[in-house]
């Protein structure tokens, strides 16, 4: 009876720290804040606002390895050609 008593509120609990994590990711969205653990390519993180600010340099790179995948040229090749640079 007393395992019992222990995983309902065991269970309580999770579904109350699941539900807090909710909430709080929804107000962060609301606000805008990017609160991934990865930044998506071609942006960078502002420190204080916590939000995504476009890259200036991403065009630089996505502009030709665009234009190379467009040529049919091989996908390796192309991953190698980027590393490198």
């Amino acid at each position: 009876m007393s395992r019992d008593i222990l995983l309902v509120v065991a269970e309580h609990e999770r579904l109350r720290h699941a539900d807090s994590f909710r909430r709080a990711g929804a107000s962060a969205i609301e606000r805008g804040i990017h609160f991934a653990s990865r930044v998506p390519f071609g942006y960078t993180r502002d420190p204080q606002a916590r939000r995504l600010v476009p890259d200036e340099s991403a065009p630089v790179v996505v502009g030709p390895a665009c234009e190379e995948r467009a040529a049919v040229r091989k996908r390796r090749k192309l991953l190698d050609r980027l590393k490198w640079r």
